[in-house]
């Protein structure tokens, strides 16, 4: 306890004395580990639950279920939005050089559930991005990141890699820092192997359209 709120003033000369209490509890509020009602000891363990996986848009609080519940909630957000929000652009069903046509037609496309199917990933993908990736930017800076992004998107009505580079750049260069040498070695290796994947479809698996051209696939 921290003590009673009154106060006695010391005789003259007296030196008023320091409970160990109080110490204990000024540590305790320096590392934020102190509440007032024992009800409260779980907040720290609460914190850190939190910043888990897909604690960000899940309440922080409750039971299984209770977080269970909401995301299936946000899963029919998104699916809403899959069903009523997708649209394939004539440029994309119709230029086979480009990445995005074949992810179109052999993953997205696939059958008339595929793209439903895919819901679940993009609900993560959103928990990651806002939630850890982008958990120490306050709530109006990920809006406005979000906002752009849609405001820059949307209009082109087309998938296409490009596009999202901008937006890429910026959450990449408000990530946390990344302290560890490991972390960042795999970053490196990760897109360099992207990039080599590509670049090597470019170069050594061309093909010829139907009027015998010579195609090479790009992003």
């Amino acid at each position: 306890a921290r003590g009673d709120d009154s106060f006695s003033a010391p005789a003259a000369g007296a030196v008023p004395a320091v409970p160990l209490a109080y110490h204990d509890c000024t540590a305790a509020d320096d590392d934020d580990d102190y509440d007032d009602d024992d009800g409260d000891d779980r907040s720290d363990g609460d914190r850190r639950e939190a910043s888990a996986l897909l604690l960000w848009v899940l309440p922080a609080r409750g039971r299984v279920l209770v977080r269970g519940l909401w995301f299936v909630a946000y899963c029919a957000v998104a699916a809403a939005a899959v069903h009523w929000g997708t649209y394939a652009h004539p440029y994309l069903l119709a230029d086979n050089r480009h990445i995005p046509f074949y992810l179109w037609r052999r993953l997205i496309d696939r059958t008339p559930w595929a793209r439903f199917a895919l819901v679940p990933a993009y609900v993560i993908a959103w928990a990651l991005l806002l939630g850890v990736v982008l958990r120490r930017r306050s709530p109006l800076w990920r809006l406005l990141l979000v906002g752009a992004t849609a405001a820059v998107l949307v209009p082109q009505q087309l998938l296409e890699f490009r596009y999202f580079v901008v937006p890429f750049l910026l959450v990449r260069l408000h990530m946390p820092l990344q302290r560890s040498a490991p972390s960042l070695v795999a970053e490196t290796l990760l897109y360099a192997a992207v990039n080599g994947v590509v670049l090597g479809l470019f170069l050594w698996r061309p093909f010829r359209d139907a009027d015998g051209v010579l195609q090479r696939f790009m992003w």
